[in-house]
Formats: C-alpha cells, sequence, structure tokens
C-alpha cells in the first residue's frame, strides 16, 4: 500500500511537471513524510502487539489461579 501511493505521489509530481524537472525538495519531503507515517504505524502496532502479549500472560495467568482454587475448592468441599 505505501509503495502504491508513493508511486502515485511520484507520478502526480512528474506530471504536474510534464516530465521536464522535479520541483526540488518536494518529491524527497513527501517521501520523507511517507516513510514517518509508516514508521509511526509499524512503531504502534509494535506497542499494540506487546499490550496483547501482556494481556494474554495476565490472562494465563488468571485462568490457573482460577483452575487453582478450583481445585482446593473441591478439595474443601470433598473433607
Amino acid at each position: 500500500m505505501l509503495t502504491v501511493s508513493s508511486m502515485w505521489v511520484f507520478k502526480l509530481s512528474a506530471g504536474s511537471t510534464h516530465g521536464v524537472g522535479h520541483i526540488p525538495f518536494v518529491e524527497p519531503a513527501i517521501f520523507l513524510l511517507l516513510a514517518f507515517v509508516a514508521c509511526a504505524v509499524l512503531w504502534s502496532y509494535r506497542n499494540v502487539s506487546n499490550r496483547h502479549e501482556q494481556y494474554r500472560e495476565t490472562y494465563d495467568q488468571v485462568c490457573s489461579a482460577v483452575k487453582r482454587y478450583e481445585s482446593l475448592y473441591d478439595k474443601h468441599t470433598k473433607d
């Protein structure tokens, strides 16, 4: 998706000058902006993935605690 959008921006900027030349500093700025956005998206995805892993660990801990309490309850009620 990022490659397609950067190609579209490149063609748009090339078409605006009719192939004669390019506006200096505009294309590099656009590409840097797109790269920055891509890095921000990847960074946020990384943070979300870490949170999901933490939630999964917490869920596993809670489930194991519930199982322990169930087994203790079963032992207590059998006696």
